[in-house]
């Protein structure tokens, strides 16, 4: 295993530990919260109109978004040959899970619209990846 790729998966594990703490810990100890949405955009569609105010919308909008951005920009570098799809589905399965972690301990409420905007965080990842890995490629020919 090349030193690179260790480091990656290292930086990816810890990434994602950190994610942990702020998305499924984030009360205090004691604290127990939860709920559930099953209904796509239902949380999405308010904010894009700026509801309740246009703070917590930008707020919970980028705050969905951008924490899962690295995830698809690490992933690729671990896992040389991957698809885009295979981000996409990872990205699906990682967000479910903190969604799940969230609903099963209590801290917080699964909300399908989290996982849709935590998902395209990791896509905008995969995206950047891409971008940078053709803009490596072009400066080196």
């Amino acid at each position: 295993m090349k030193r690179s790729l260790i480091i990656v998966s290292i930086l990816l594990v810890a990434y994602l530990a950190i994610l942990a703490k702020l998305i499924v810990f984030k009360f205090p100890p004691g604290v127990l919260q939860s709920g559930i949405n099953l209904v796509p955009f239902s949380t999405i569609l308010p904010y894009l109109t700026g509801e309740p105010n246009w703070a917590i919308a930008i707020r919970n909008l980028v705050g969905n978004i951008l924490p899962f951005a690295p995830i698809g920009f690490l992933i690729p570098f671990s896992h040389r040959r991957i698809k885009w799809w295979h981000i996409l589905i990872g990205g699906v399965a990682i967000s479910l899970a903190f969604e799940t972690l969230q609903l099963t301990l209590q801290k917080g409420s699964f909300d399908v619209d989290d996982i849709l905007l935590n998902t395209l965080g990791v896509m905008l990842g995969w995206a950047l990846f891409v971008a940078f890995k053709r803009g490596v490629m072009h400066n080196q020919s």
